[in-house]
């Protein structure tokens, strides 16, 4: 330590230009010493190893002014601040250029190499190295160039190595990255794992996307016949998640806007963000927040609103502040999501809305990945890369099930709420409601045409027998059962109804001939004759029938029905022609 003190004690001693010197001097030697030397020499022979990780062969530098060009980098070397690269490194850079150079050497040329960047969404990516008369062959891929223009055109940034030379082949890779830090994985690749890895990858997004793309038109389907607010909010969910997909995935840029290299510089951010935006409009359909509390409602749209303006401004000044800001904010829309979704399943014991909850969760829990890797606190990984198309994977048919059944059940209550105006609530027949204009409709139609129809009335003679034996239930039974009956005697045109307590009706609209009414009657009484297991052993329908041919005048819809009932009513019991009776 006294050393120390007296070193130091010397260098304060020092003339100030010859302290400044002696300090750029040691500066300059710690530097050099930090870079060490240029990395070694990579030995690409597929037969050994066929990918080779860049973390560990290769070496980085910061542009800090981002100004230089490859000329004056190559010229500058070793003098440059050159770090090794380690493994799941992240570079914020803000402005900045990164620079990698590695040295490789491919002694024989059985199979071409690659150099492959395991990300979508990376700016700008250029691969240089010299040619044979000293120039520099230049490679350019990223969401700046439109993907046929890559080298190797493909959904990630891939270029080609040099194949079979005599000494090593150096390599500098300057990568522009805005807004994220760059963390992305770099590996060198022989040919075929690479067409191996791509042929995988296509197969998987292939059904990915057919799996989106399924579920969207069965939700767009749903919402054109349904016409339930619900599902169209779900169909436009979906297809928000499927653009963000298309983007995130590098996809889009591959198959979908591949000269719209504008729009795939756009949307790896605007696309997430919106998305977000409409899946929590979307929880906000599903869940009812204003239910639980007015003011989480309103915290959900202005939280939607704000990150939508957020991204329009960063659209018009595209920033890294701006983008920070939105992670922000988004973090705070996956929380709102997150309460929503507690407070409904605490509010409700509806099993279709829990069920769709429990479906969202895997995108709610495997968002963060991807945010994380946004906010800075985590580097480019599996989750990060593909957490998103995970979770949508899990989620939209579970979603889809719980959304449609609960919208299917809805509108059956809505219906049979609709139906019980005009509908028998035991039986399931029309009322007399449908049944009075329809007559009266008939019996305008078939006095202006001149031709005629019949009317069918029928009365369960025993109902208050069965009622009085075996209980109100098995009473009811047997009117159920007369229904079923009926149904199957009445044709596609014609109508049955319940008009009273024990008596049915059946309009026989289409024109008919005496001879066919009847026949229909004896029908009647015969089916009501038969065995069911709906009644008591030894028990059977007594059904009395009366049968009146139409149009008769002065008589209206209601008078007709008065007037059958009463001569239904009146039957006697004996075999089927005297359990029938013919009026006029």
């Amino acid at each position: 330590m006294p050393a120390v003190v007296a070193l130091l004690h010397w260098f304060l001693r020092l003339p100030g230009r010859a302290r400044h010197g002696l300090a750029l001097v040691l500066l300059a030697l710690g530097s050099a010493a930090l870079a060490g030397p240029p990395p070694a020499v990579i030995e690409l022979d597929a037969r050994v190893r066929p990918v080779v990780p860049l973390p560990g062969h290769a070496q980085f530098w910061i542009d800090s002014g981002g100004q230089l060009d490859i000329d004056a980098v190559a010229r500058q070397g070793d003098a440059l601040d050159w770090r090794p690269v380690l493994d799941e490194a992240r570079y914020p850079l803000d402005g900045q250029v990164l620079w990698f150079r590695f040295r490789a050497h491919q002694q024989s040329a059985p199979q071409r190499w690659f150099i492959e960047l395991m990300d979508s969404g990376i700016d700008r990516a250029v691969l240089y190295q010299r040619s044979g008369d000293g120039a520099w062959h230049r490679q350019e891929a990223g969401d700046a160039v439109p993907v046929p223009h890559w080298p190797v055109p493909g959904r990630l940034p891939t270029f080609s190595l040099t194949t079979k030379t005599e000494t090593p082949v150096d390599y500098w890779l300057r990568v522009e990255h805005a807004r994220v830090a760059y963390s992305a994985p770099i590996r060198l690749i022989s040919g075929t794992p690479l067409a191996v890895s791509r042929d995988q990858e296509q197969f998987l997004l292939g059904g990915y996307f057919g799996l989106l793309a399924m579920v969207l038109m069965m939700a767009l389907a749903l919402s054109i016949a349904w016409r339930d607010r619900l599902m169209i909010g779900y169909a436009a969910y979906v297809a928000s998640v499927g653009i963000t997909q298309l983007a995130q995935l590098g996809t889009g840029a591959q198959y979908v806007w591949p000269y719209w290299d504008w729009w795939n510089r756009l949307s790896t951010f605007v696309a997430p963000s919106l998305s977000a935006v409409v899946g929590l409009l979307f929880i906000r359909m599903l869940t009812e927040p204003a239910r639980s509390s007015v003011w989480l409602d309103r915290a959900v749209l202005a939280v939607a609103a704000l990150t939508t303006t957020l991204v329009l401004v960063d659209i018009a000044v595209p920033l890294g502040a701006t983008y920070r800001l939105i992670g922000d904010v988004l973090l705070l829309l996956l929380a709102l999501v997150a309460v929503c979704m507690a407070l409904a399943w605490r509010r409700s014991p509806d099993r279709h809305l829990r069920l769709a909850i429990l479906g969202f969760m895997p995108m709610l829990l495997l968002a963060l990945f991807p945010l994380a890797r946004t906010l800075g606190l985590i580097a480019t990984s599996g989750l990060t890369r593909y957490g998103l198309a995970i979770g949508a994977a899990l989620e939209m048919p579970i979603l889809l099930y719980a959304i449609a059944t609960g919208v299917a059940s809805r509108r059956e209550a809505r219906v049979r709420a609709a139906a019980s105006a005009t509908t028998d609530a035991l039986t399931g027949l029309a009322n007399l409601r449908v049944l009075t204009p329809r007559l009266d409709g008939a019996l305008a139609r078939a006095d202006k045409q001149g031709s005629s129809f019949a009317v069918l009335v029928v009365h369960v003679a025993n109902w208050k027998d069965i009622a009085a034996a075996h209980g109100l239930q098995a009473a009811e039974r047997a009117l159920v059962l007369t229904a079923s009956r009926l149904r199957r005697i009445a044709g596609e045109v014609d109508l049955a109804a319940r008009v009273s307590e024990a008596d049915f009706a059946v309009l026989l609209e289409a024109p008919t001939t005496r001879h066919d009414a009847i026949a229909r009657a004896l029908r009647i009484v015969d089916e009501g004759a038969r065995d069911s297991a709906l009644l008591a052993k030894g028990d059977a329908l007594d059904l009395r029938v009366s049968v009146a041919m139409l149009p008769r005048k002065p008589l209206n819809g209601a008078a007709v029905l008065r007037w059958m009932l009463g001569a239904a009513r009146a039957g006697r019991m004996g075999p089927a022609e005297d359990r029938v009776r013919v009026l006029g």
